[in-house]
């Protein structure tokens, strides 16, 4: 009776919990700007989240914060006047499920000074859009381009939802600033 009653249990704690809860990226860029994902292209939550567990967080400093790196070539970054460039982030109001919904806050800051992966040296974005000043060409060793770092994390707050893959869509815009 007792091994009968294990497996129930571990079937229904099985079955009741919450998949997949990521938000995915769509980047845009012009041409003269590589932008590109170090991780996977998402932010990810966890796989095996239970209803009513709370907040599940993604700091700064964590490994399953998404880094983006954006290079500038150097040629581009030689013909303009500045050296600017803006990147917009646009996340969803919540990550979703059919009609269901996960609310959470996305965090996102930017190191543009150093050309090193490094988000000690990270400032955080002061809203949905910030101005980065590309480093000068050559700081890494690499004449011909320009690098800066993005770095994406944030939380998420399990209340009582139906399990299942609950995803959203962040689209982030990087262009030359005026």
């Amino acid at each position: 009776m007792k091994t009968f009653f294990t497996v129930i249990l571990t079937l229904i704690l099985c079955t009741s919990h919450v998949n997949a809860q990521k938000l995915a990226f769509v980047i845009q860029a012009p041409q003269g700007i590589t932008v590109t994902p170090i991780g996977d292209s998402e932010l990810n939550f966890g796989d095996y989240l239970l209803p009513n567990m709370g907040t599940v967080q993604i700091n700064l400093q964590d490994t399953e914060t998404e880094v983006i790196r954006i290079d500038l070539d150097w040629f581009r970054w030689f013909s303009r006047r500045n050296r600017n460039l803006r990147v917009t982030i646009t996340p969803p109001n919540n990550l979703r499920l059919d009609f269901d919904v996960i609310p959470y806050s996305l965090g996102a800051a930017y190191n543009d000074q150093t050309e090193d992966n490094n988000p000690n040296q990270a400032q955080p974005f002061q809203g949905t859009s910030e101005v980065l000043t590309m480093p000068n060409p050559g700081l890494d060793g690499q004449w011909w381009n320009s690098t800066a770092y993005i770095y994406i994390y944030g939380n998420i707050n399990i209340g009582n939802v139906k399990p299942g893959r609950y995803t959203g869509t962040i689209n982030i815009n990087v262009d030359y600033a005026n």
